[in-house]
Formats: structure tokens, sequence, C-alpha cells
């Protein structure tokens, strides 16, 4: 269903902005269950903008048609004789009539009315039969809304006043943002101040897509400009597009589109729980999260794919199926697949103004007669040409003097045999050899041997400045002046990807001199830390361990720390397939290492268990997890355990053991293994009381312990054993982190449906309140546990007869519990049906 057909018809650039404004305030004022489609023309039928393929196909779907025309516009259509049939409005009107039910609300600007203005020159006789006498009443008999621009907001009122007065627009509660999703644009999409040479290119662009393309590549060598010609496209023309995606492409399409770096939805789109409990897989939320794209975006939605330099991502027919504009920078040709621009070394004259303005030195003129030959030398590579000049003006070297000093590092000719096949490899090649030439010092090299480490994308120079203890960004700002690091105003910096490439060859790393950089990048990554960064945070730093570990991709006493804590932040819902391969490397190493009966190799083991458990949503995960606690705990069985760190370690292996034999009983419904859950519960909270004291740092698992026995407790209906269970966890977990820590709030919100289970209503409804506004307050409306103890709370107003109440909060937990649950899930199913 699409309920608002708006279109703009007429000439005039006030109309247009007015158009806009109507369009996007009735796309704010929609919920869930609406979409608004716009169409927008010029007086003389060419094209500005259309949102519609086929204005047809939506307009039998939509309950409104509102029509935002010009005077001029309206005057000439209506007193002509001899309407077009082939005119857009004349299509459009035709359409509309054939709803019956289709609400018609014209809005005509400046001030206008149907027949005073025109002198009576309205001819109702040729659009009565037209259209008929019905058709005509509803047109033409619904007194249009006059358009005064000193009264614009009065208007816009009037016009949503209008659209609301049948309830199309109807206000929702404070939870309307969970409905209405927008993908936002990345903050900064920025170019370089300097550009020049590409003008061709860019009407190119431009033609493309204005002429109805959505999908085009700019092709060619690294370094050759692909990337700035992109971004400045999206810079000169952001006014025909609402939100501008910027991506680099790194891993796969799945990766990709899935991260919330660069395709952000707001509010935030969460993973769904399956019907099975499960979190849904990584493909099922990018097909999930791709839909959802695909259905808020248009053309006026512009997404620029950087780098993506492969030819066989198996899901990239997905991402191109699509009404958004898609510009993709590449290395690899697809012109035979896809529309393709070709992007060629400058001219000499364009390649001399990029040297000439970005060179502010003293011995170098335009017009020096050696300059082609030097330019030449690198074949004409835009890129590098920057880097010569910067270099140049820094060093104060003549052309002469940098073409003697090229020709001795071996970049002799363009006839050399260093080029490639296709020429595309002289570039790099080049850059290779003339590394030596720009004299970098040391700090600036170790700036770059670490910024070659990080995504394409960036890393925020905070951070970066932190994790090498850097005493100030001086070297960092001379070398973004040189363009050998780029930045964008959020403080990201980043190096291009060929010049990445080439520190690696000139400037490689060893494992045993990075153990500082690695131990800060821990140190921000610790599991204390970042269990509690949002999604957004996790993604950003495992974007940047991912990148880590493929450089120093193997496991030994330099890395395995960096692996270790890279496998637990994996674990976070982040990158879970890869964090279950990890951590099974990580027990392989460390049992090749110290051998089985290892407090180490125990560790790794439940580490593996832990990541299936927490990201049930892999393959067999419960098997898996059971595997693995089970090897744990056969381990720690032939160890002496010593310290604090040893005991926490083996407690939380027994209350994961209790929670998977529960698991398992739910399936099942097997009594052996509930009594085996309570067997391994029990034990591990007397291993807390005996091992895990008040002031260590491993005392609030005496309250995870308790809280697994009270689960247990819970699933054998043994209410009245559960609950002095989770009023000891809360008593501990609000002594150390308060009442607003996730933790405390979890336990809370257990207590919650515990005193529910009991029957003690008003006490489980008044708490559950209280919970509910420390979870929106802190973790937004779509938290999932948040929606469970919305359901409790729901089901309390159902016992105390609150028949308001209940029918207010269970229509929000749907609406929530529709965007976290798959459609069949059971809770949900349950929610509908009380």
């Amino acid at each position: 269903m699409y309920r608002n057909f708006i279109c703009y018809r007429g000439g005039s650039s006030g109309g247009i902005l007015f158009a806009e404004i109507i369009y996007n305030r009735i796309r704010s004022e929609e919920n869930v269950i609406g979409k608004t489609y716009f169409s927008l023309h010029r007086e003389d039928g060419h094209e500005i903008r259309n949102f519609l393929e086929d204005p047809k196909k939506y307009l039998g779907e939509a309950e409104n048609f509102v029509m935002l025309l010009t005077k001029d516009f309206l005057e000439g259509f209506i007193v002509n004789d001899e309407p077009n049939e082939n005119s857009v409005t004349r299509i459009e009107i035709d359409e509309a009539l054939k709803n019956p039910k289709l609400k018609f609300i014209p809005v005509v600007f400046p001030d206008f009315s149907w027949e005073g203005e025109t002198g009576g020159r309205v001819n109702k006789k040729i659009l009565s039969e037209l259209w008929g006498y019905e058709a005509m009443r509803r047109i033409v008999g619904s007194p249009p809304i006059p358009y005064d621009y000193q009264f614009r907001d009065r208007v816009i009122e009037q016009i949503l006043g209008e659209l609301d007065a049948e309830g199309l627009l109807k206000k929702v509660d404070s939870l309307k943002s969970v409905g209405t999703f927008k993908l936002e644009s990345t903050p900064s999409v920025l170019p370089k101040t300097v550009f020049c040479g590409r003008e061709e290119e860019l009407a190119r662009i431009k033609a493309s897509f204005d002429g109805g393309e959505r999908i085009l590549f700019l092709q060619g060598i690294g370094g050759i400009g692909k990337t700035e010609l992109a971004k400045q496209y999206a810079k000169r023309n952001k006014e025909q597009y609402d939100t501008i995606v910027y991506a680099t492409y790194n891993s796969t399409i799945v990766e990709l589109v899935s991260s919330q770096t660069s395709f952000r939805i707001q509010p935030f789109f969460p993973r769904q729980v399956m019907s099975d409990g499960t979190q849904e897989s990584a493909l099922s939320f990018f097909t999930r999260k791709l839909d959802l794209i695909r259905d808020i975006t248009n053309e006026r939605t512009l997404i620029i794919i950087d780098n993506f330099d492969v030819m066989d991502d198996e899901h990239f027919s997905d991402l191109v199926n699509a009404n958004y504009r898609l510009l993709i920078t590449t290395r690899c040709d697809y012109s035979r697949l896809y529309p393709t621009i070709k992007i060629e070394p400058l001219t000499m004259e364009q390649s001399i103004d990029v040297f000439m303005k970005n060179y502010d030195g003293f011995y170098v003129k335009a017009d020096d007669e050696r300059l082609p030959e030097l330019i030449d030398l690198v074949n004409r590579h835009t890129y590098t040409i920057e880097l010569i000049a910067q270099h140049m003006e820094v060093s104060g070297q003549t052309v002469e003097e940098m073409i003697d000093v090229l020709k001795k590092q071996g970049i002799l000719s363009l006839s050399e045999e260093i080029r490639s096949s296709d020429g595309s490899g002289i570039a790099y090649e080049n850059l290779l050899r003339m590394f030596k030439v720009f004299n970098l010092n040391e700090e600036e090299e170790r700036i770059l041997q670490y910024l070659a480490l990080m995504p394409l994308g960036g890393v925020d120079i905070r951070d970066f400045k932190k994790w090498l203890e850097l005493g100030s960004l001086r070297a960092v700002k001379s070398l973004e002046s040189r363009s050998w690091i780029v930045s964008d105003s959020d403080g990201f910096i980043a190096i291009h990807p060929i010049i990445r490439d080439v520190v690696r060859h000139e400037l490689p790393l060893k494992a045993a001199d990075a153990i500082p950089f690695f131990n800060a990048f821990i140190e921000t990554i610790r599991e204390e830390k970042s269990w509690h960064y949002p999604i957004t945070v996790k993604n950003y730093y495992a974007d940047i361990a991912s990148e880590i570990i493929a450089v120093f991709n193997e496991i030994n006493e330099y890395t395995v720390e960096l692996y270790r804590h890279t496998e637990v932040l994996f674990s976070f819902a982040v990158k879970p397939e890869r964090s279950a391969l990890l951590a099974e490397d990580l027990y392989d190493y460390n049992l090749k290492i110290c051998g089985e009966y290892d407090f180490t190799t125990g560790r790794c083991a439940f580490l593996a268990g832990w990541t299936y458990l927490f990201n049930i949503q892999l393959p067999d995960a419960v098997k898996n997890a059971h595997k693995w606690f089970t090897l744990s705990y056969k381990i720690f069985g032939g160890l002496q355990l010593n310290s604090g760190n040893e005991f926490a370690v083996y407690g939380h292996l027994l209350t994961h053991l209790a929670r998977t034999h529960l698991i398992m009983f739910e399936e099942s419904k097997d009594d052996a293994l509930l009594s085996t859950a309570e067997k391994y519960a029990k034990d591990a909270v007397d291993n807390a009381e005996k091992h895990l004291n008040v002031g260590t740092p491993f005392y609030p698992r005496l309250a995870v312990a308790y809280m697994q026995l009270a689960e247990v407790h819970i699933a054998a209906k043994k209410y009245d054993d559960a609950l002095p269970l989770i009023d000891d966890a809360y008593k501990i977990m609000f002594s150390l982190f308060g009442e607003n820590d996730s933790d405390t709030l979890n336990v809370a919100s257990r207590k919650s449906a515990v005193l529910y289970y009991l029957e003690k209503y008003s006490e489980a409804l008044e708490l559950g309140e209280k919970n509910l506004e420390t979870y929106t307050a802190y973790y937004g409306e779509l938290n999932y546990m948040r929606f469970e103890q919305l359901c409790v709370v729901v089901k309390c107003h159902l016992k105390l007869g609150n028949a308001k109440e209940f029918a207010e909060r269970k229509e929000s937990a749907i609406r929530i519990g529709e965007q976290l649950l798959a459609a069949d899930s059971k809770k949900l199913l349950e929610l509908k049906a009380l």
C-alpha cells in the first residue's frame, strides 16, 4: 500500500523547493504501514527528477493524489482545448481516476483559483469529456489550497491536515521511529580541495545518471583519480540527492552492507531472533537489510562503492538490483556487463596543471621545458604527480634534478619493460622505485607503517595517536600536506590503497617490533570495555582488527594476545563466523605450545564454547558449545587451580555448562538434562562463594552464578527458590555498578518476570515500568531485553484488568517485536494472541 502520490508540475524554482518540503514533511509523518512516492517535472516536459519508473504501478495502489501545480502550468493545461494525451499530468490523472477511493488534494501556487484567475477560461467541457462529470467534481470541485510564500508553513500544515482527515497520517506514540527507517548519509564525503582536469568525465557521469542509468563504473589503474572523481561528482551534485553513502569495499558485499559503519540505518536496524530462539544468520540479515534499503531509497540516493577491485563477489548482483544510484570505482573491467567510464591518464596539459596546483615552490614554472619529460617519466600518473610536486616544493629540487634522481632509481622512460601488458602495473612499480626519493624521516615512516595496517576507510586520528603514543600530530599533518595521508572533517585519516601496498612492501613491520602498538590496541578492545561499546563502535574496531590480523596472519608468541582479544571482540555479534574459527585456531596453537593440561589451553576451549553459545545463530551452535565446554571441563578437572582468575574462568565455565544443558532441556524436555543443569549451576555457586571474594575483580561472577541457578529454578517452575537468588545477584550488581548498569538492569528485568510468575502482578508491573524507562534511556527502543521486559508489562496489565494500558503497551510491543523477531517467532505469535 502506497499512501500518498505527490506530483509537482511547473517550471518555478520556488515551486520545486516547496514540493520537496511537502514531500519530506509527509514522509517524516508516516508510520510503518505506508510509503510516499513523488514525481517531479518541468513545465516543458523535461524531467528533473522522477521517483517512479512507472507511475501507473504506484497510482493504482495510492490512497491520496497530491497535485502541486504552478499557475501557468495549470492555466495552460485546463484552458487548452486539446490536452496532450501523452502529457505526464494527463497520464497521472488518467490513472488516478481509476481508483474511485483516491482523494485529490490540489495545491496551486502562487495564489490562484480554478476559475477566477483564468477569466472563466477553464474548459470544463473538454475536461468532462476526458474524465467524466464525477471525475470533474472530484478534481475541479475540490477547492485547491492557494499557496502564499509568506505563509508557507501554514499551507504545509493545511496539506498535512487534508491528508490526516481520514487518519492516513495518524500520529503514533513515541515509538514511531521504530517503523520509520532512514539510510543515513556518510558524515563526510569530501574530495580534495585541489581538483583539475576531469571535467569531461564529470559531465559524462552526470549525463549518464541524468539519462536514467542507475549503475556506473569508473575503471582505471590505482592512483589515476577514480576516488576523487567520484567524490567530486557527489560534491557538485549533492542537491540531486537526499542521501549520499560512501563505502570502501574491504572484504565482501555481505559484510559491507551489513556493517553499521557505512550503511547506517536509523533507528538501529537489528538482527532478528528467529523462531527457534537463535539469532538470524549473517546472510539472512544482509538480505533483509538490503531489502529495507531498497524499500526506503530511490533515485535520490547515491551510493559510492570505492575500491571494488574484485570480479567474483557472489552478492554483487543483489546490490545492483535497486532504484538508488550506484557509482563504483574499480581496477577491474566491468564494461561488458555494466555502463563503464574508463579513466585514462590525463593529457600533458592537464598533468602540468595538476603539478602546478600541488606545487607552491620557487624553482618550477609551468613553462619549464623539461617538465613534460618529468611527467612522462611517471606515466602521467595523477597521484604520483601530486607526490612529486609536493616533494619538490619542500626539497627545493629543480625539474632537471628530479629527473636525474628518478633515472638513478631505474625509472628511465615509457618504453621500459616495467610496463605490464595493459599498463596497470607501471604506477605501482614506479612508486616502489621512487619510494626512497621522497626522504621520509623516521617518524613519518613509522606513521605510514602503522597507517598501512588500518582499513582503507580510515581510522580516528585520536585512536591512532594514542596507539602510536605520538607526542603531537605535527608529522601526521606534514604527511597530509604532502598527500601521503588524507583526512576528513570527522577526524579520520587514511592512506591511498596504492600507497598502502607500497609501504607494506618497502617498510614491512615485524610482529616483534609491533608489540607496543598491539598492547595499546588491545587495551582499547579489552573485553571489559568492548562489551559495553555500541554496535557501530564494535564494528569500527573489528574492521581495524581484521586488517591487522590479515597482515600478521600467524598466531605466535608476539600475536597471540592480539588474536585472543580480537576473537572476543568478534564474538560480540560483530563477526561471529570468523570468531569461531579464531577460537579454534587459538586452541590448536595453545595445545601445540603448552600441551593439553594447561590453564591457557582449557581457557581457549572454554572461549570456543562461549563463542558458539553467545552466537547461537551459528550452525550447530549448541552442539559445538557443548563439545568445547565438555573438553574445557575435562582439562580443568586435571589441573590444580590457584589464582582468583583461574577460579573465575572455571566458574564461568560451570555457569555456561548449566546454561547449555538448560537450552537442551528446553528443546527436548528431558528431565535428566535439567538435573545436570542444576548440578553445574550449584557447583558454580559453590565455586564462587569459596573463591571469588568481595573486593576482587572477579566478585561479579558470584552474581552471574546466582542468576544461572535462578534460571534453572525458573525452568523447573520453582519461582520461590529463584527469587532470593535474583535478589542476592541484584545486591551484588547494584553495589558494584549502580542501578543503571546493563548487568544490573538485566537482573532487575528477570526479577520482574519472576514476580509475574509468582502472581505478584502489581510489584512486577511497577518494577517492569521502571526498567523500561532505563532500557529506553540507555539502549533505545529496539533492544531485545527491553522487548522481553515490555512483554512482562503487557501481561501484567492484562492480569490487572488495565484494558487501556494493556492495548497501548501490546501495540507498542508488537511493533517492536516485528522488527526484532522473525514473523513466525513463538514469542511474537504468543504476544499477538494475548
